[in-house]
């Protein structure tokens, strides 16, 4: 699973990099203002809503890199790939970031598919980040390989498919319910949704994960650099360090 996970982040990296390499070769989808309208956009099934949560749940505290961020332009659909600019605006955890620092951020569930019958934007069952928005993102890495002036961050602390990303307002969620045997829906039909998901209890997932992720981490307004706290803080109410553990920092929930 994680030799798949790597390939799978090379990929879209790679796509990134031969993209805009031959910008000008091929038709860019993103070239209409719109596009993503015409698009169908996958929800999260319910069957899988529970295991992936819980999956989040215990790694995100962990992340060795989580931010404040505001989304400075709109996603930028190359290929099968997908990256978005942000602005560092508050750094709970992670060396080597200044803020307002400008990064790009990439998921290796980020993309859209676009051919002859098929036209459809892959977001990890969260919604593409509103510019000017602010958003609380996990970070698992700098990636080294691309020789860019701005820096590009990506978001793969697990090989589960969602997005970890999560926006400091609050949205309204609308369930479209899906036709056939996938869960694709029209992303017209849901664009102002914060997640996609397929039922009330799987939106309930989604929505539980955030409200603690947001709790861990608020937007207080201070920005700067605030490491995490650990064991015994009014700000980490869900997670205690384990002091079994001596290679990094490790959250268990209580």
């Amino acid at each position: 699973m994680r030799l798949l996970h790597i390939f799978m982040t090379c990929l879209v990296v790679a796509a990134a990099i031969f993209g805009a390499v031959k910008r000008q070769t091929y038709t860019d989808i993103t070239a209409k203002e719109d596009y993503l309208e015409t698009m169908d956009v996958a929800e999260l099934p319910e069957a899988l809503a529970q295991s992936n949560c819980e999956e989040l749940r215990e790694v995100l505290p962990g992340a060795p890199i989580i931010l404040r961020v505001e989304a400075a332009e709109g996603i930028e659909h190359i290929f099968n790939g997908g990256r978005q600019k942000v602005r560092v605006l508050e750094i709970f955890r992670g060396e080597g970031l200044e803020t307002g620092e400008e990064i790009y951020l990439s998921f290796h569930s980020w993309g859209a598919i676009v051919r002859e019958g098929l036209a459809t934007v892959q977001c990890g069952f969260v919604n593409v980040m509103g510019v000017g928005k602010e958003y609380l993102v996990f970070v698992s890495e700098k990636y080294n390989g691309l020789e860019e002036e701005t820096p590009t961050y990506l978001l793969d602390v697990s090989d589960c498919p969602v997005a970890p990303v999560f926006g400091y307002d609050e949205y309204q969620n609308v369930i479209v319910a899906p036709g056939g045997t996938s869960t694709y829906v029209p992303y017209k039909a849901v664009k102002e949704n914060e997640f996609f998901a397929a039922s009330e209890e799987a939106l309930a997932e989604l929505e539980a994960l955030k409200e603690e992720m947001l709790a861990l981490f608020p937007a207080d307004g201070r920005g700067g650099v605030r490491h995490h706290p650990e064991e015994g803080s009014a700000v980490c109410p869900f997670y205690v360090l384990k002091e079994e553990e001596k290679s990094g920092i490790v959250y268990s929930r209580l």
